[in-house]
C-alpha cells in the first residue's frame, strides 16, 4: 500500500502548481476530461493525458497531476519511466490533493 500524505508541504504546493493540471479520483472516469469536475479514474489516463500534452507543446511550465482522495484498487504496479517525467525547467510531478488521502492498494 503506499499513501499520500497530505500537510503543510503540500498545502504550500497547491498554490504553486505548474503549469497544466489533470486531477484523478476513484469516481472518475475513462472518459473525464481530467478537470477538478471531470476527473480521470486511473492513473494510467492521466499518465496518457501528460504524454499528451507534451506532444501538444502543453506543460512548457510543467504538468501536476493531482491524486484525490479514495482507494485505488491495483492489479499491476503503476510505472512512470523517464520519458513520463518531464524535465528539469519542466517536471512531471503526482501529488495527492491537499486535505485528502488517496490510498493504491494492490
Amino acid at each position: 500500500m503506499v499513501w499520500f500524505r497530505t500537510g503543510c508541504l503540500v498545502m504550500m504546493a497547491a498554490s504553486m502548481a505548474l503549469g497544466v493540471e489533470f486531477h484523478v479520483a476513484p469516481r472518475g472516469s475513462a472518459t473525464g476530461t481530467g478537470s477538478a469536475e471531470f476527473p480521470f479514474g486511473t492513473l494510467e489516463r492521466a499518465r496518457e493525458a501528460v504524454a499528451e500534452a507534451s506532444r501538444q507543446g502543453l506543460g512548457k511550465d510543467g504538468v501536476t497531476v493531482w491524486v484525490h482522495g479514495g482507494r485505488y484498487e491495483r492489479q499491476a504496479p503503476f510505472l512512470i519511466g523517464a520519458a513520463d517525467g518531464g524535465s528539469a525547467d519542466a517536471p512531471v510531478v503526482y501529488r495527492g490533493a491537499p486535505g485528502e488521502n488517496p490510498v493504491l492498494s494492490g
